[in-house]
């Protein structure tokens, strides 16, 4: 793959499209230096240059943080359902915000339906995320 993506070091999602591939990368346990991205390729994978960078804001983030706390969740191309080109859903998760609200809103209760992870020191998820409609990003 040529084009300045040495920042790339584990792609966590990917979409192709009719003409690109739009691969993802968050900053999960690494030490990468950098923001959650979104890398746009052609379908060769060729031209590559980040087209989304995920900023959190430290002052929002109460474990203060460097502010690489987050991360894109799934991509999804919905030009043909909307019937508007160059649109997508793209799920945020800014991993500081966080609520017991959150908590078993998957329809599951961590505790009562799996007491095997709850003993291996698994906890209830209690983060918050948006889906948000982005356009403008090409096809």
């Amino acid at each position: 793959m040529d084009g300045n993506i040495s920042r790339l070091q584990s792609p966590d999602n990917i979409n192709v499209t009719e003409n690109f591939v739009y691969l993802q990368e968050d900053p999960n346990s690494f030490d990468r230096g950098h923001a959650a991205a979104i890398y746009q390729t052609d379908l060769k994978g060729n031209n590559a240059k980040v087209v989304l960078e995920l900023v959190v804001r430290n002052d929002l983030d109460p474990s203060g943080s460097t502010g690489f706390s987050g991360e894109f969740g799934a991509l999804v191309d919905i030009s043909d359902k909307v019937g508007v080109d160059d649109t997508f859903l793209l799920n945020l998760q800014p991993h500081y915000w966080q609520n017991d609200d959150f908590k078993s809103k998957d329809g599951h209760d961590l505790e009562s339906d799996n007491p095997d992870a709850i003993a291996a020191g698994a906890r209830e998820d209690n983060q918050g995320g948006q889906i948000v409609i982005l356009q403008g990003l090409p096809r």
